[in-house]
């Protein structure tokens, strides 16, 4: 910026950069909450407190599902969600709207960025280029990816604190800012972890320092050690570790240099020639030795060496090229990915570097063309590429509108077994069981080592009344997958609801040994003890249930239950309007309100019992509870499975 203030063009750019990337995006306000989202927005009621904000930095991303193991700290991704929580509550468009206004800002970032280190015009044509490029999709259209939005502001406005020290301009006051930035990046995404090696690259490559004056300048980048200290120290003792968790990917040594060269090479391509968007894609590790990784090691050879040519030519073209390969380290590490090693939002800060080349290749074939008609020929060409991510932009968004239209989408690019699961999950969601048992009997077949589809299944059959199909499913589930205590809460279920309750109570029992401060489990330990006539011990469990999640209502809606049936009214009032105090915003809050009604009505106050049934209708119109109240409790729908 130089330390002018932005004058008519500057503010003319950023107004068409900022309407650009609005209109690509104004789409994903019909949008609503998917897969991640469910959970993360949904269904985390950490978030809903600012008081919980201290918990957001001792603890993985998942630590409200009671995971253990979890290889993700982003405690800034959270803070953000409260955030946003408090603001939106529950208005999908409203989430989304702030993730088109973050992709605005990492806009205008990357155009103060390139400014201060080239020119205005490369800059506009650069932030034009990232703006439009298609392969930004899944980073801006899904709530869950708006830590790639976030970590990737913070990440460019630090390079460009750090250039700006570097420039004289207060050093001590960039230099500090940029540091923070640094750490903001780490507490909101992994990929920050490899920022120091930009700005090595930054003086190595941008300022053609020799590696000796790098060595000697140690002190200037000492601070940025020291918050990637800081970051691990958190990171550490939030995980227990560093990334605990290992998934499925375990490679040999010759299998990740065979492996990692093509996949880099898929990312390139990806970036080149953003088609076939995909949610999923298909990861092969290369075992064999071929014409593929012999292919893709030349081309990082080849990388190497224009890397070190344009060092002396073009400075700021290496330190883009640099910088698209520095961010793309991280998930070349493929054994602490997840099963899904190749995602296009991965892309959404490397990329930043691909669109300096670009622009810089469209000013210069355009300085160097003096005719007419091959002047209208790249400009036409120009207006093909970006007419093309605009159609691919377009034509994915509806993609993302909804959870059950992306998981068919996406089963349609990569059939496999998750995905098919998945399909049959979001199906059931719908309520459309028929199809939700097609396509999990069909996730079965092309994986049966997955638990997943006959978990769905199992859901499907009880939901059709079919018990025995459903418990012979969910017992497959568990066969496959024991340690997973939610499987063993539906099997509880199904024994409750077919009257085997010393093999229910025996099923909440075997999942409270995997994760003892399960809510569903302890919930669903006490509908069980309750009908086999052990009152004392089923209102322990639910004293244990509202413990583990006091801000959950089923357990308060049962206990209040168990409690009307042995005439003790006045401590199920009571016990309900607890459960009002601890979560007075909860779905199932209508449900509270007809239980009071139920109450008061059996107590003779027939005024308070109708005030109590108009809030139930009030909140939830469609109620049948709410329409017809009648003298007996009703119980929660405490049984949700996945």
């Amino acid at each position: 910026m130089a330390g002018a203030r932005p004058d008519h063009t500057t503010l003319f750019h950023l107004l068409l950069l900022s309407s650009a990337s609005f209109a690509l995006y104004a789409l994903t306000l019909s949008s609503g909450f998917i897969t991640d989202d469910e959970q993360e927005v949904l269904k985390d009621r950490v978030i809903r407190s600012f008081a919980n904000i201290p918990a957001l930095f001792a603890h993985s991303v998942w630590f409200f599902l009671g995971g253990k193991g979890d290889r993700y700290y982003r405690p800034l991704k959270l803070l953000a969600y409260s955030i946003e929580y408090h603001l939106f509550q529950f208005r999908p468009a409203l989430w989304h709207l702030a993730n088109i206004l973050l992709h605005i800002a990492v806009v205008i970032a990357v155009y103060w960025l390139v400014r201060d280190l080239a020119t205005r015009q490369l800059a506009f044509w650069t932030a034009l280029w990232f703006a439009f490029h298609a392969i930004h999709v899944e980073a801006v259209a899904w709530i869950a990816a708006g830590n790639d939005l976030l970590c990737g502001l913070a990440l460019l406005l630090a390079t460009w604190s750090y250039h700006r020290a570097r420039a004289g301009a207060s050093p001590l006051l960039h230099y500090g800012l940029s540091v923070a930035l640094f750490l903001a990046g780490l507490l909101t995404k992994e990929t920050a972890i490899t920022f120091p090696l930009v700005l090595l690259a930054y003086d190595f490559f941008y300022r053609r320092h020799s590696l000796g004056e790098l060595l000697r300048a140690w002190r200037r980048y000492l601070a940025y050690f020291a918050a990637l200290g800081v970051y691990l120290v958190l990171r550490w003792h939030a995980l227990a570790g560093f990334a605990p968790d290992n998934p499925p990917n375990i490679l040999t040594l010759k299998e990740m240099f065979l492996t990692v060269p093509v996949v880099l090479v898929q990312y390139v391509w990806k970036t080149l020639v953003p088609t076939n968007l995909s949610y999923w894609y298909v990861f092969r590790p290369v075992r064999v030795l071929g014409w593929k990784p012999l292919a893709a090691v030349a081309f990082m050879l080849a990388v190497v060496v224009v890397l070190l040519w344009l060092r002396r030519l073009e400075p700021l073209l290496s330190l883009a090229l640099a910088w698209f390969l520095i961010f793309l380290v991280p998930v070349l590490y493929i054994p602490k990915l997840g099963v899904n090693v190749f995602t296009e939002r991965y892309l959404y800060i490397p990329t930043f570097g691909f669109c300096i080349f670009a622009a810089w290749a469209w000013l210069r074939v355009r300085e160097l063309t003096s005719h007419p008609w091959v002047r209208r020929a790249i400009y036409a060409s120009l207006v093909a590429v970006f007419a093309f991510y605009t159609a691919v932009i377009l034509r994915r968004l509806p993609d993302w509108h909804d959870e059950l239209r992306l998981c068919l989408r996406t089963a349609e690019q990569a059939p496999t077994g998750d995905i098919l699961a998945w399909a049959g999950y979001a199906y059931r969601q719908r309520g459309l069981l028929q199809d939700s048992i097609r396509y999990s009997q069909q996730a079965a077949t092309v994986d049966p080592r997955l638990a997943w589809p006959h978990n769905n299944l199992g859901s499907n059959y009880l939901a059709l009344g079919r018990y025995d199909e459903a418990i012979r499913e969910v017992q497959k589930a568990i066969e496959l997958q024991p340690d997973y205590a939610p499987h063993w809460a539906n099997l509880a279920i199904l024994y409750r609801v077919t009257n085997q309750l010393a093999k229910a109570i025996e099923a909440c029992r075997r999942g409270l040994a995997l994760a003892p401060n399960d809510h569903s489990l302890l919930t669903q330990l006490a509908l069980a003890l309750w009908h086999d006539g052990q009152h004392e011990q089923a209102f322990d469990a639910y004293r244990r249930a509202i413990e583990a999640e006091p801000d959950r209502l089923d357990a308060y809606i049962n206990m209040a239950t168990a409690l009307y049936q042995l005439g003790q009214l006045d401590a199920a009032i009571a016990q309900l309007l607890a459960g009002l105090r601890a979560a007075p915003d909860a779905e199932e809050a209508y449900l509270v309100h007809y239980q009071l009604g139920a109450v008061y009505k059996r107590k003779g106050l027939t005024v308070v019992a109708a005030q109590e049934y108009q809030r139930a209708l009030q909140l939830k119109s469609d109620s049948s509870l709410a329409h017809f109240p009648s003298e007996a409790f009703r119980p929660s729908p405490a049984d949700p499975q996945r």
